[in-house]
């Protein structure tokens, strides 16, 4: 099983979101495990090792994932149009 950690402002940025938009990504979050579900809508980010997104309606996650330690990053929780900015 995979840990999940936060990176600089992700968990600040999940704060900042409506309360129906926390509650989704709070559960999509609580499923994020890998090998990953074909219910999470995941896909791998082009041009970089180990970094992928889950869609949330409107909302992206961003995040890369550490094989050795076991550890899932939470990079970046943002709106569809300004996520890819980082």
């Amino acid at each position: 099983m995979y840990k999940i950690f936060f990176a600089g402002k992700s968990s600040k940025e999940i704060t900042k979101l409506s309360t129906i938009n926390k509650k989704r990504v709070a559960d999509k979050l609580q499923q994020l495990d890998y090998p990953f579900s074909n219910s999470l809508d995941i896909t791998k980010m082009s041009g970089e090792d180990d970094y992928f997104r889950i869609r949330v309606g409107d909302i992206r996650i961003i995040f890369l994932i550490n094989h050795k330690t076991k550890e899932i990053i939470i990079r970046k929780v943002a709106s569809r149009g300004s996520v890819y900015k980082f």
